[in-house]
């Protein structure tokens, strides 16, 4: 906020002392996100390879393959789940023979990124998805009422899920599987998946790296 309030100033009457006051405070928020990640990932008991299983845990009912699919290879937001299965509007699927068309325009980054369509050909998630729209189900992810959840239902929805299989005790958000996510391919140094995550989830790698590294 203070770095926020800093530039507004330094627009209205742009001074050195001002500018390097943001500097000292851009380095202060970074370092602090850099802190705050390490201590969640040093905090956590969760791997990659946790997270994985579940794609080939026999255990996994369908719905909750698709939600542990999308989170893991795509990385998207709690926003990015509410997805239409009747309607094309907001973020919703379109299913062909061969492959299911994600489409958003319903996510934190819309205004700078636009329009981002995913290709998703895993059979497994095609058979599911043309028969819970066959079905005529209206969302992909709904709650007892047949309504998306919000964003903090879907918060807890997340947890709950993972929880079920993994048995944890801890806090498991879309956030924290991210960046365990993008830690496994940093240490692989497998920069081609950073990059192929970072943008299907709709940010660039220097908020990649300030955020989740």
């Amino acid at each position: 906020m203070v770095k926020q309030f800093l530039q507004i100033v330094n627009k209205l009457k742009p001074s050195k002392s001002v500018e390097n006051a943001i500097a000292i405070y851009s380095k202060k928020t970074n370092d602090y996100y850099k802190d705050k990640t390490k201590d969640e990932l040093s905090a956590t008991s969760l791997t990659y390879k946790d997270l994985k299983s579940l794609l080939t845990n026999k255990n996994v009912s369908d719905i909750d393959y698709l939600l542990f699919y999308i989170l893991f290879m795509y990385g998207v937001r709690n926003k990015d789940l509410i997805i239409s299965l009747q309607n094309t509007e907001g973020n919703y699927m379109i299913v062909n023979d061969k492959s299911i068309r994600y489409v958003r325009n319903d996510y934190k980054t819309y205004d700078k990124y636009g329009t981002l369509n995913i290709s998703i050909k895993n059979p497994r998630f095609i058979n599911i998805v043309k028969k819970y729209q066959e079905d005529g189900k209206h969302f992909l992810f709904e709650n007892n009422k047949k309504m998306p959840y919000n964003h903090d239902d879907m918060t807890n929805y997340i947890n709950s899920r993972y929880n079920h299989y993994l048995n944890t005790n801890e806090r498991i958000s879309e956030g924290l599987l991210y960046k365990i996510i993008n830690n496994y391919f940093s240490q692989k140094k497998d920069t081609k998946r950073q990059v192929a995550i970072a943008r299907s989830r709709g940010h660039d790698l220097a908020t990649q790296e300030k955020f989740y590294e």
